[in-house]
Formats: C-alpha cells, sequence, structure tokens
C-alpha cells in the first residue's frame, strides 16, 4: 500500500488541532463522525467536509488555547499562588 501524499493544508490543520490540545476523539463527537475517520482525514488518506468544518468551529471555540479562555488563569498558576499563600 502506498503512502499517501501529505495536503500542506491537511498538515496545518493537524499541527493547530494538537496547538490547542483538541484531540482526535472530540473532533469525531463534534463532526458525528468515527474516531478512525478523523485519523484517516488527518493522515491524508480520506477526505470530509463534516470533519474540516468541526475541526474550524472547535478551533474558534478554542481561539486562547484549550484551557485558557481570555483572561483566564492556568492550572499551573492558580496551584502556584496557593503554594505562594
Amino acid at each position: 500500500m502506498t503512502q499517501p501524499k501529505d495536503n500542506p493544508k491537511v498538515a496545518r490543520l493537524r499541527r493547530r488541532l494538537k496547538a490547542r490540545g483538541i484531540t482526535q476523539v472530540a473532533l469525531a463527537s463534534a463532526a458525528g463522525v468515527s474516531p478512525v475517520h478523523v485519523c484517516n482525514v488527518l493522515a491524508g488518506r480520506d477526505q470530509s467536509r463534516k470533519v474540516v468544518e468541526a475541526a474550524k468551529r472547535l478551533l474558534a471555540e478554542h481561539q486562547n488555547g484549550p484551557e485558557n479562555p481570555a483572561g483566564a488563569r492556568s492550572t499551573r498558576e492558580i496551584s502556584e499562588t496557593a503554594e505562594a499563600s
């Protein structure tokens, strides 16, 4: 079996999802498809408008990071503050 050619758009999408901590399972749930299908799409073996649109929605929701919405403190910052008290 031949390896799929890496599509630059898919590679960029994969990097952005990873950087924001969005898992393939979360993306699959948002798109209403199986995690295996998401894996195939992100590996370039398959195409899916549902997966791409769901990824765009999730990325928009996680603009500032998955656990750090605008102005929120990270868990690490909170624990460091508690330890200093």
